[in-house]
C-alpha cells in the first residue's frame, strides 16, 4: 500500500513540469480560434458572405500569429450556403478549428429574408456545444459591421456589453438566439431583432413574419412596441404642444392585456400604467397641480397615439410582434392543441387601450 503511495505521488511530480507550464493553453489555442462574433449577408450575386470576428492574441498577451496590436480583432471571411459550412470553410482557411462556444453576438445584415435568418438560427441551434446566449442584432449591409481598431476596454464586444448594461438603454431590445429560435417554434408570435443603424446603440427594431418579407419599425413605432411588450424602461418623450415642447424622462411602464378571440380576431384590452420624470418646460408655464396634470392627459394621449400606430402596422403587415397570439394559446390549451403544428398563424388584431401616466417634478405636490 505504501509503495503504491510512493509510486503515484513519483508519477504526480513527474507530470507537475508539464501541467504547471503554459504548453497546453499554447497548444490549444495554435490549433483553436474562438469566434466571438458572426456577420452575414447577402452578396451581389445573391451568396451568403460570412465574417468571423477572433479577439486578437496580440492586445492582450504576446503575439502568436504576428499580428498588429493595434487592431482588436482579425476576421476571416467565407462564402458557403449554410452556417456549418462557413464554420467548416473557415477553419480551411485559418488552418485552425474555429470553436463558437464563446460566441458573443450574431449579425444579420438587413438584407438577410426571413426564411434566410431562420435556417442560421435552427443551424446553430442543432449544435448543442455553441453559445446559445449570444446576441442577434440587425445591421445595415456593410463589409465590415464592427470597427477593428484598438478600442478600451480591449477586446471589447460592443452590442454585448450594450444588452448586459442595466442602465445603458432606455428601451431593452435584446434578444439572444434561444429566444429567437423559441419565438421562430411557437405559433403567434413574430420574431423581433434590434437594430442598430449608425450607431452601436440599437433603437430601432426589424419584424419578421413567419413568411415573407421583413419590416423595420420607425423609432416611435418601436417606442409603442416597448410599451406594449413591457421593455420601456427609461425612454425620453417629447410632446409638442401649443405652449410650446415639454420633455418627459426616464419613462417607465406596465402593460396588462386581456385578450379574447372574437369573430377570428384577436381582441385585446391593454392597460398602460407609465410613471416619468418632468424634466423641461416651456419658460412661460407655470407648474402648478393643475397643469402638471393636463401634461400627464397629454402623455397619455401620446402612448395611445403610439400604440394605435404600432397595431395598425402590425395588421398591415400581418404580424404579432407583441405575441398576443401566443399568449392567447398559452391561456386556452385546447385552442392551442390545435395550432400547435402551425407556427404560421397570426391572427388580426382590434385593440383597446387605457393609459393612465403620472408624472413627479420637485417642487410641485401632486
Amino acid at each position: 500500500m505504501v509503495r503504491c503511495r510512493r509510486w503515484c505521488r513519483g508519477l504526480i511530480l513527474f507530470c507537475l513540469p508539464w501541467l504547471l507550464s503554459g504548453c497546453w493553453d499554447q497548444l490549444s489555442m495554435t490549433q483553436r480560434a474562438a469566434a466571438v462574433v458572426v456577420y452575414v449577408t447577402n452578396t451581389q450575386h445573391h451568396q451568403l458572405e460570412w465574417t468571423f470576428y477572433f479577439p486578437n492574441p496580440a492586445v492582450m498577451v504576446s503575439s502568436i500569429l504576428n499580428l498588429s496590436s493595434k487592431r482588436q480583432f482579425y476576421t476571416t471571411q467565407v462564402r458557403a450556403p449554410s452556417l456549418l459550412d462557413a464554420v467548416e470553410r473557415a477553419s480551411g482557411t485559418l488552418a485552425r478549428q474555429i470553436y463558437m462556444g464563446q460566441m458573443e453576438d450574431i449579425l444579420l445584415s438587413r438584407n438577410i429574408s426571413s426564411r434566410q435568418m431562420a435556417a442560421i438560427v435552427d443551424d446553430y441551434n442543432r449544435n448543442g456545444s455553441w453559445s446559445k446566449s449570444a446576441y442577434m442584432v440587425v445591421v445595415p449591409a456593410t463589409s465590415h459591421p464592427l470597427p477593428i481598431e484598438s478600442q478600451e476596454p480591449v477586446p471589447d464586444v460592443f452590442y454585448t456589453s450594450y444588452f448586459t448594461c442595466s442602465t445603458c438603454h432606455p428601451l431593452y431590445l435584446g434578444e439572444q438566439e434561444w429566444q429567437v429560435w423559441d419565438e421562430l417554434e411557437t405559433p403567434g408570435v413574430s420574431t423581433v431583432l434590434p437594430y442598430a443603424a449608425q450607431s452601436q446603440r440599437p433603437d430601432q427594431v426589424m419584424v419578421y413574419p413567419q413568411q415573407g418579407p421583413h419590416y423595420l419599425w420607425s423609432r416611435a413605432q418601436t417606442k409603442a412596441w416597448a410599451t406594449l411588450a413591457n421593455r420601456m424602461k427609461r425612454a425620453t418623450i417629447t410632446l409638442v404642444t401649443a405652449k410650446g415642447p415639454i420633455d418627459i424622462k426616464d419613462v417607465r411602464v406596465r402593460t396588462t392585456t386581456h385578450i379574447i378571440m372574437h369573430h377570428g380576431e384577436l381582441d385585446v384590452q391593454a392597460r398602460v400604467h407609465a410613471v416619468g420624470d418632468l424634466a423641461g418646460w416651456p419658460q412661460s408655464m407655470l407648474v402648478t397641480t393643475k397643469e402638471l396634470k393636463w401634461i400627464e392627459a397629454q402623455a397619455s394621449r401620446c402612448l395611445i397615439w403610439w400604440c394605435t400606430a404600432a397595431v395598425q402596422r402590425a395588421n398591415q403587415t400581418k404580424t404579432d410582434p407583441f405575441g398576443w397570439g401566443r399568449a392567447y394559446l398559452f391561456s386556452h390549451p385546447t385552442v392551442d392543441a390545435l395550432y400547435s403544428e402551425e407556427p404560421t398563424i397570426e391572427w388580426p388584431i382590434t385593440a383597446h387601450f387605457t393609459v393612465t401616466t403620472h408624472l413627479f417634478v420637485t417642487g410641485v405636490n401632486t
